[in-house]
């Protein structure tokens, strides 16, 4: 047999696999590190993005049951408004931000912008950004844009305003008061005894609240004068004489008027004209020549109800004693109720004595001028009374 020497040719073959094999495990090692270095920033973008699109999902969400509003939780584009996030939305454990801006309407349907933000621990910050439309009136939301780290160019908010005709119009009046009537007032009464006297006064809207006489100061024969209504008084005088003194009268909405009352009290008031011939004396009545008025002065519940002044003047002629006045009940087809503030004029002007079915009777007493007022309701058949109508007045000779 015969021995041949390598001369080291198996060390060499020796040496080249080895730096060959490490050559591969190097690269094996180095493909690894990069490999898990890449598995791991992989990771966190897919977390980044599943809480994103989680806060971004249950923002639309909340916008769709109208837990969240528009107008309410937004700011108007381009400011924006922060929405907290509940951290149990964000299984991952990063922190989330959330903003709102309310932009232009789309069909009058409002619109708005959600920014969902999640910046983990030393890596890049993940944005959602979404354009909704969010029914008025109905729940729901529709997804107009959805973008992934990519901004969206959203308008400034601009209100688009749309009438709508109203079915009905109310339209409301207000009619303003009108104030009082006040007439200069003429009363007679006996010296030495009280005497109701009524104001010619009257509102043509509503009716006579209070009145008032100015007393200060009571002129000397004048004792006393005392409310006894809204627009009469009653007074005393223990001497003869005449008496002027200013009134005003109130209204039931506040409004004024003012006049003049004149009280003449007398002892003895002529009623008789006395004729002497010879030596026999003759007594002669003569009647009255009255001027006599009964004027509706007020309407009230649409003309259901009111009030009336009754004039009588006798300026000439003979006194009342022993003749009747009488009022007509009749108007507009039958009778209505009259009440008098009575008696009327107790002491010396006149004073009801007597009604039926068609006429007021009133006994007038001495004095030139009586004023007195009813009240007047239950007219017939629905009819209605007629400002500053005038029902009809008379004498009746006496029997």
């Amino acid at each position: 047999m015969v021995k041949h020497r390598d001369g080291g040719t198996i060390l060499v073959l020796t040496l080249v696999f080895t730096v060959i094999l490490a050559v591969v495990v190097i690269a094996i090692a180095n493909f690894a590190t990069t490999g898990l270095k890449t598995s791991s920033v992989a990771t966190q973008r897919t977390d980044t993005n599943a809480d994103a699109s989680a806060t971004m999902s249950w923002a639309i969400e909340q916008f769709s049951k109208k837990q969240l509003l528009p107008d309410a939780d937004c700011g108007d584009a381009p400011a924006s408004q922060p929405i907290v996030v509940p951290t149990a939305l964000l299984p991952n454990g990063y922190t989330a931000t959330l903003t709102c801006s309310q932009t232009t309407p789309i069909a009058t349907e409002p619109m708005v912008h959600l920014v969902a933000r999640v910046t983990p621990s030393g890596g890049a910050p993940r944005t959602v950004e979404a354009t909704v439309e969010v029914p008025k009136y109905t729940h729901g939301a529709r997804i107009a844009d959805w973008r992934v780290d990519i901004p969206i160019d959203v308008p400034a908010y601009v209100t688009t305003t749309t009438s709508i005709p109203s079915a009905t119009t109310t339209t409301s009046t207000t009619i303003a008061n009108a104030a009082p009537t006040a007439n200069p007032t003429n009363w007679v009464g006996a010296t030495g005894s009280s005497v109701t006297a009524v104001l010619d006064a009257f509102d043509s809207d509503g009716t006579i609240v209070s009145a008032t006489i100015d007393t200060t100061p009571l002129p000397a024969g004048l004792d006393s004068i005392v409310s006894a209504g809204p627009s009469s008084f009653t007074f005393f005088a223990s001497s003869d004489g005449t008496y002027n003194l200013d009134y005003t009268v109130t209204d039931d909405g506040g409004a004024t008027a003012s006049s003049t009352i004149q009280i003449v009290t007398s002892t003895t008031p002529p009623s008789t004209t006395t004729t002497t011939t010879s030596s026999t004396t003759t007594t002669t009545t003569i009647a009255p020549n009255p001027d006599c008025e009964f004027r509706i002065s007020s309407v009230n519940n649409g003309g259901k109800s009111g009030a009336g002044t009754l004039s009588l003047s006798n300026t000439s002629g003979g006194a009342f004693t022993g003749w009747q006045l009488s009022v007509s009940r009749i108007k507009y087809g039958g009778p209505w109720d009259f009440t008098w503030p009575g008696p009327v004029g107790v002491g010396g002007s006149a004073y009801v004595i007597d009604s039926d079915a068609s006429n007021e009777s009133v006994t007038p007493n001495q004095g030139p001028t009586f004023i007195a007022s009813a009240t007047l309701e239950n007219g017939p058949n629905g009819q209605k009374l007629i400002l500053n109508d005038t029902f009809t007045c008379s004498m009746i000779n006496p029997p």
